[in-house]
């Protein structure tokens, strides 16, 4: 489900397994956006106008304040992980 490389680089490139999921399932479901262009590498921006356009990872909008989960933006940037030939 999660991609452990990734759950790794998110919370710091800690080695032990336990450690790394107990820090996972205390960290917020539901992050801002400046969050997930922290974890993505992603200009907030890039993040504004996938919105605009319809594309990018699901998110949930509640009057102004727009909140992404983080298993989607995992699996949104897992989808679209590229693994060389070599």
């Amino acid at each position: 489900m999660l991609d452990i490389l990734f759950l790794k680089d998110y919370i710091g490139g800690k080695n032990d397994g336990e450690l790394m999921m107990e820090q996972f399932l205390e960290a917020p479901r539901w992050v801002d956006e400046k969050r997930v262009a922290e974890v993505t590498g992603l200009a907030v921006q890039t993040l504004r106008n996938w919105r605009f356009q319809g594309t990018g990872p699901a998110y949930s909008k509640v009057g102004r304040a727009v909140r992404y989960r983080l298993e989607d933006v995992i699996r949104f940037m897992e989808l679209r992980r590229v693994k060389p030939f070599k």
